[in-house]
């Protein structure tokens, strides 16, 4: 596709970004009393509120997600390019499926992301025949051992660490693929600080060499194996392992706590994508909306959470991230 068949599409989506939450709006929702105030505030913005109670606040975000793929999909049909995004969403609902049938659980609506590459039915379907071959092989493999390990061992902690590592595998195949340069950098830095968070977990639990090199995804720009040292060491062999790195700004965050580095995580990527909001000649101005969007819609997440169980502002204010626009 030449630069000019883009244009539409950028057009299109800067439009939309002019909807999008700025940061005097989040810090009026994260100053607001409670969740009713916080959707008045979002009414104004054009969110569709309208009769909701505290309870609804997970089904608004999820019309919200919804909604951004279905603006996407109207502009570009094939989703595929965009599988950097939502392989998450099939590794989820992969362990979701298995977990449930291990469970012998029923509820399945709640259980599932509606925005994957894969429909959630054929995930569980393979998930309740025990047959994991219809899907990608790479999926299949993971579905496979996650299925045995949590049938013949019972702990579900390394059902979890098969899966989790697998769909981080499969972010950093999906990023090969694509040519977005934004996507391919989202993938690598999500990879590497969901290692860095791994390692910080595994060696805070004390947990040994062989669990950690599970927990540990094989991909990303770090050296894992440094790394999977250091985190059978000490909090401080992890911080001078990522000294030598471009994370070495993270350790102050981390020595604050893991919300701490999230934040810190996803306010370097909106500086990474925000240069995209000039950007009318490729396909990044779309994939940095919707990184946009998903962004915006955890940050509500976040606020949501946070009133419906009393947190106070200190607390919110600390987890809040830099907007988009």
């Amino acid at each position: 596709m030449i630069g000019e068949e883009y244009i539409y599409q950028a057009v299109s989506v800067h439009l939309r970004e002019k909807e999008m939450l700025n940061k005097k709006d989040v810090e009026r929702l994260a100053a607001a009393e409670d969740v009713i105030e916080v959707y008045l505030i979002l009414s104004e913005k054009g969110w569709d509120t309208a009769d909701l109670t505290a309870a609804d606040a997970d089904k608004l975000l999820i019309v919200e997600e919804n909604m951004t793929w279905m603006f996407v999909e109207s502009l570009l049909k094939d989703l595929t390019p965009f599988n950097v995004l939502r392989c998450g969403n099939d590794y989820h609902n992969l362990k979701a499926a298995i977990k449930l049938v291990y469970s012998e659980d029923e509820i399945l609506s709640r259980s599932f992301f509606a925005q994957g590459s894969i429909d959630a039915t054929v995930v569980y379907e393979a998930a309740k025949n025990h047959d994991f071959s219809g899907l990608p092989p790479d999926m299949a493999q993971a579905g496979k051992e996650a299925y045995e390990t949590l049938s013949h061992t019972g702990n579900g902690q390394l059902c979890d660490i098969i899966i989790d590592s697998a769909a981080l595998i499969a972010m950093e195949n999906a990023s090969k693929a694509t040519r977005s340069l934004i996507l391919k950098e989202y993938a690598r830095f999500t990879i590497d600080s969901a290692n860095i968070k791994t390692a910080i977990r595994c060696c805070g639990m004390g947990k040994h060499r062989e669990f950690t090199e599970r927990a540990i995804a094989p991909a990303g720009s770090l050296d894992t194996n440094s790394l999977i040292i250091a985190a059978t060491e000490n909090l401080e062999a992890i911080y001078e392992f990522l000294s030598r790195t471009e994370y070495s700004d993270a350790e102050t965050e981390l020595r604050r706590g893991i919300h701490a580095f999230e934040r810190w995580c996803d306010d370097r990527i909106m500086e990474t994508i925000r240069p995209q909001q000039n950007e009318f000649y490729t396909s990044d101005p779309m994939a940095a909306y919707i990184i946009a969007r998903l962004t915006e819609i955890r940050i509500l997440k976040l606020i949501l959470s946070a009133k419906i169980n009393a947190l106070g502002m200190d607390v919110v204010s600390e987890r809040l991230r830099e907007t988009y626009v």
